[in-house]
């Protein structure tokens, strides 16, 4: 599926997101690499390696492990609707790393780079 990039926010406040997924039938494998945006440049760098499913329209994915964690950071996971076979843009919530809702983040938005 590519590199996106865009951003999500969470307690934080908005912060930059390249996310790169791989595709291998309907098992996702991604990394969720976060960064300091202009509007808000104290966020700290950091990556995640994910896992995940994509039926239908539907993907999912979950934290599996850290790359690079900054501290006091914790892992989230996404869920979006991805309409058509070639998307350009991706929007969905950021759940807690489980996939359960979460308390402190609300939404991501990327775009296919």
């Amino acid at each position: 599926m590519g590199e996106w990039r865009g951003s999500y926010y969470c307690g934080q406040g908005q912060t930059g997101l390249t996310l790169t997924i791989s595709r291998n039938g309907g098992a996702l494998t991604a990394t969720f690499e976060f960064y300091p945006l202009a509007s808000n440049p104290d966020v700290p760098r950091g990556s995640f390696a994910m896992r995940g499913t994509h039926t239908g329209t539907r993907m999912d994915l979950s934290a599996d492990h850290w790359l690079e964690r900054p501290e006091n950071y914790l892992m989230v996971g996404l869920s979006a609707e991805i309409a058509g076979k070639s998307p350009q843009k991706i929007t969905g919530t950021v759940t807690d790393a489980d996939g359960a809702e979460s308390d402190s983040c609300t939404t991501f938005t990327v775009e296919k780079s």
